[in-house]
This record gives structure tokens, sequence and C-alpha cells, in this order.
């Protein structure tokens, strides 16, 4: 369904992007690859329009494996993005190793400097992805204080509250963003 509401959208928005979130099992599934390039041919989906969002943690159960369907992914044409990056097993090898297109700072690190003022692990984070060729995404931007320091910060793109509150599809045609 998702793919399919996404096909309408992009008809009238041709440069329009989809991100979706991969679990594990998603990338323990034999034919997830086949199943993904069928739908994307079935609903005449441009893959560089559709990023791949996915956790360090969940390529730690067998890298080996994940590898393989990270670099049949990106052959596709499709883009990956590291999500939450700072939390849970974060290691600078997986930056090489998965070769994403986006970088997504967790909102945590956004939330730290709101509250303290401390932004060094946020302005070294936006300065990483950068370095490594990677449009950096801030989570969880809820103030306009925020979004000015991040653009201070020349972080690429944000998420959260300030743009919009998650909405259903019905919702997002009703509100016309679509």
């Amino acid at each position: 369904q998702t793919l399919s509401n996404f096909a309408c959208w992009q008809r009238k928005h041709p440069h329009l992007f989809l991100s979706l979130n991969l679990s594990a099992q998603d990338i323990q599934e034999p034919i997830f690859l086949d199943h993904l390039e069928s739908l994307l041919a079935y609903h005449c989906l441009n893959p560089n329009n559709i990023v791949l969002e996915i956790t360090e943690s969940e390529l730690l159960f067998d890298w080996q494996q994940a590898r393989n369907l990270l670099r049949q992914l990106k052959d596709l044409g499709v883009r990956l993005a590291i999500d939450d990056f700072g939390t849970g097993y974060s290691s600078l090898s997986y930056l090489q190793r998965i070769d994403a297109d986006k970088l997504k700072i967790d909102r945590s690190f956004i939330h730290h400097w709101s509250q303290t003022g401390d932004a060094r692990l946020l302005q070294t984070m936006v300065q990483l992805g950068k370095t490594m060729n990677m449009r950096v995404i801030a989570e969880g931007v809820e103030k306009t204080e925020e979004l000015e320091f991040l653009q201070q910060l020349d972080c690429d793109q944000y998420q959260g509250f300030l743009a919009a509150k998650p909405m259903l599809a019905e919702e997002i045609e009703r509100t016309q963003c679509i």
C-alpha cells in the first residue's frame, strides 16, 4: 500500500522520495531483494527515489549476509541511510562498510544540545557525515532554535514535529501536502 500511495504522489511531485525502515528480519529474508525489485517495477518507481534506513545494530547479526544485501540494494539503485546514528553499537567502521548516502543523527543529540548548549558531539557528527560525502539529517527537531542551529552547522535536512507530526496517507492527501 505504501508504494502504491507513493507512486501516485510521485506522479504529481517527481522529486519526492520515500524513506522506509529496514528491520533485521528484512535483511535475513532471502526473497527481500526480489520482492522489492518486483514492487518497484510494478509501481513504475525509480529506485533512486527510495531510501532504505537501517540501524547499525541490525547489521550485527550476520555482517557477511548484510554486506551482500546492501551491495545488491546499491546496485539496484536504492539509496541507503544509517538511521539513529550515535546510539547502540555505533562504530565508525560501519560508515565505510555500508557506503550509505545519508546519515541520520539520533534525536537524543539534538535534545542534548537543546538542554545543555553542548554542541560538540552534534557538530562532530554533522562534519563526519559531510566528510564521508553523506547528506546529514537531524531527527527529532521540535523547535525553531534547533533548526536554526542545525542550519549553522550545515546540516542538510531535518525531520521532526517542527516539520510535521506523523500522519496517515489519507491525512497527508487531505492537508494537500502532496
